[in-house]
């Protein structure tokens, strides 16, 4: 049962994480997949993020049951793009050691390497500095309601899905607690799953696990408008962009209850 996806323009593949076992599996356009990691220490995964500067992809490593309060281990891994290879490790249990629920979700790098990881149910997110040090980035004081896509901003900061507030925030990396609400007025537009800033400038990602929308801004992500949008064949959760311009969306039923039963999974070509 995926729930992350990331397309490598290295060698045209697509990396997917896990809900339901450990090791990220990589998918070519013929469908067929195999272990990209082979880490016992990966319990399952939420988001994948693949920083090319760095030559990482930076894995969410959660406990299975996560979701039902479960914390037998709760972080971020990281792993040499070109290899595999394990880079590091990293927990985020001894920073919310009274949390009733810790699930790391989706990834986000900035301009120097410092990764940022949201926490869905324990709204919080996650710094893991160039030395894999990891510290409380942002938490409920902030404006948090279930955080879950994010993406870095070259202009110095976070665009963060605030899905259970059916929000955008726009958070400067240097000042989290100067975070704003994104306007955005249009109905096509609710809370997002996985985002993806695109380098043409534009957002997209998916609304209410069904439908793909690009947003777009002209005042500096202050207020955002919805320029397209197209529903998926069936629920999904985040979006893959190629070099090209292509999105490619992962659909699985992850909001149905019995989602860790399932072993069906699509990557969907979608065409505004």
């Amino acid at each position: 049962m995926p729930e992350g996806i990331e397309y490598n323009k290295n060698n045209t593949t697509f990396l997917l994480g896990s809900l339901t076992m450990g090791d990220v599996l990589e998918v070519d356009f013929e469908g067929n997949h195999t272990n990209f990691t082979n880490d016992d220490d990966l319990q399952a995964s939420a988001g994948v993020h693949i920083d090319y500067d760095g030559d990482r992809l930076l894995v969410t490593n959660l406990d299975p049951g996560a979701f039902m309060g479960s914390k037998n281990v709760a972080g971020l891994n990281a792993y040499k793009l070109s290899t595999g290879e394990k880079i590091n490790e990293v927990s985020f249990l001894e920073l919310v050691p009274d949390a009733g629920f810790v699930t790391p979700n989706d990834i986000a790098v900035d301009a120097t390497g410092n990764v940022y990881v949201t926490d869905f149910l324990g709204n919080v997110i996650y710094k893991v500095d160039q030395n894999y040090e990891a510290s409380i980035f942002a938490d409920t004081s902030m404006m948090l309601v279930g955080p879950n896509g994010i993406d870095f901003h070259p202009d110095g900061y976070l665009l963060v899905s605030n899905l259970l507030g059916n929000q955008l925030l726009k958070m400067p990396v240097d000042n989290p607690n100067d975070v704003s609400v994104v306007g955005i007025t249009d109905d096509r537009f609710s809370g997002m799953d996985g985002v993806v800033y695109r380098a043409d400038g534009k957002l997209v990602g998916i609304t209410s696990f069904e439908t793909l929308v690009e947003l777009s801004s002209t005042d500096n992500w202050a207020t955002a408008m919805v320029d397209n949008s197209k529903a998926l064949s069936d629920k999904g959760t985040t979006v893959a962009v190629t070099p090209e311009g292509n999105h490619y969306a992962l659909l699985t039923d992850v909001v149905n209850p019995q989602v860790s039963t399932f072993t069906e999974w699509v990557i969907e070509l979608v065409e505004f």
